[in-house]
């Protein structure tokens, strides 16, 4: 029996030690190799692909004054581009993704890319104004450390160990670099025909990809919208958005002042936008606690000289206008904010906050 037991303690021992030392190979091969990404229970890698084209369309050169809009996929969901730069004179960059990524990402990641003059408008989801630090938020760690290795912000060594102590090893290893390959070869493919050559026999007001994909780079129009989707499927759906009790966080102020002194800097206008809201039971234009929420935010926002542009009203809907969830807009939904958007930019012209650029005379 003896015998017997200490066999079973050294077998114990000696699975856990190769378990550890093929974690460690796994780790060290994901983290020394680019092509190598490593998968996660919550890993979205359409959220590369996506970040992929939409750097590709803020690439292009232009010679209209630019707006970019960045934040989650209330935005990647919110706009039709094509109707916005039909009916103005700005060009029109839609840099929203997913809100489930925090403030310092979206601000990051487009501090990397503005250029000195652009007009930016900053849309989030209430809940993200009263988030802290996204240490332990396994979501946006385990993503950062799959298609984002380089960011590394709020991410420490023993989130990674955690992280990695979760991977999907087979899914990593096996099948991913195949995939990789074909979705490297898939999106040049859609570069090429899709954002740099639109069909010009196109309504230039209709969204420019008229073949929504579903959560895929495919879906992306040529101004980086997802303008096609069709239907509403949130008829069970209630929101109450935020809560009356709602506190901006210290960490949301300090992340937004230093983008704001990144815009002032470089002679960028920064603008904080509403996101679309849906009329429901626990959101209502007719129920006085909804207007006590905007308030409650609004003037914490303004107590440190923050302030959104335009009414939260005027980018409020009917349900009829939502697709999937109470935060992504149809196709419908997204040309009727479009509509708000251009009547917003409309009145900062008159109120000379924003003017576009003249165009270039004629040699």
């Amino acid at each position: 029996m003896k015998t017997f037991g200490k066999r079973q303690v050294a077998v114990y021992f000696g699975s856990v030690f190769l378990s550890a030392l093929g974690l460690a190979l796994v780790v060290w091969v994901c983290t020394s190799s680019p092509s190598i990404q490593p998968i996660f229970a919550h890993t979205e890698l359409w959220l590369k692909y996506t970040y992929a084209i939409k750097d590709t369309i803020n690439a292009r050169p232009t010679q209209r004054q630019r707006i970019i809009v960045i934040g989650g996929s209330s935005n990647l969901f919110g706009f039709n581009g094509a109707m916005i730069e039909a009916n103005t004179s700005y060009t029109f960059i839609n840099y929203g993704t997913h809100g489930g990524l925090p403030a310092n990402y979206h601000f990051d990641r487009i501090m990397q890319r503005a250029r000195s003059g652009d007009i930016i408008f900053v849309s989030l989801n209430f809940d993200i104004y009263g988030q802290g630090k996204p240490t332990q938020d396994f979501w946006y760690i385990t993503n950062m450390l799959s298609w984002d290795k380089e960011y590394q912000r709020y991410i420490s060594t023993l989130d990674k160990l955690q992280a990695y102590a979760q991977l999907k090893i087979l899914p990593t290893l096996v099948p991913l670099i195949h995939r990789q390959l074909v979705s490297q070869a898939e999106l040049e493919q859609f570069i090429h025909k899709q954002i740099l050559k639109p069909d010009p026999t196109r309504s230039p007001i209709s969204c420019q990809n008229p073949n929504f994909q579903g959560y895929s780079y495919k879906s992306l129009s040529p101004t980086g919208d997802f303008c096609s989707q069709s239907g509403s499927l949130v008829l069970d759906s209630t929101s109450p958005y935020l809560s009356k009790y709602l506190q901006v966080s210290g960490f949301f102020i300090s992340e937004y002042k230093r983008l704001e002194s990144f815009a002032k800097a470089r002679d960028i206008k920064l603008f904080l936008l509403y996101p679309p809201t849906m009329e429901n039971p626990l959101f209502s234009l007719e129920d006085k606690e909804t207007h006590a929420k905007m308030h409650n935010l609004s003037s914490q926002l303004a107590a440190h000289n923050i302030h959104f542009v335009g009414d939260f009203r005027d980018f409020h809907y009917e349900r009829k206008y939502f697709y999937d969830t109470p935060y992504h807009l149809n196709s419908d939904g997204a040309n009727l904010r479009s509509a708000s958007f251009i009547k917003l930019l409309l009145q900062l012209e008159k109120q000379g906050l924003i003017t576009p650029k003249s165009p270039p005379k004629p040699k």
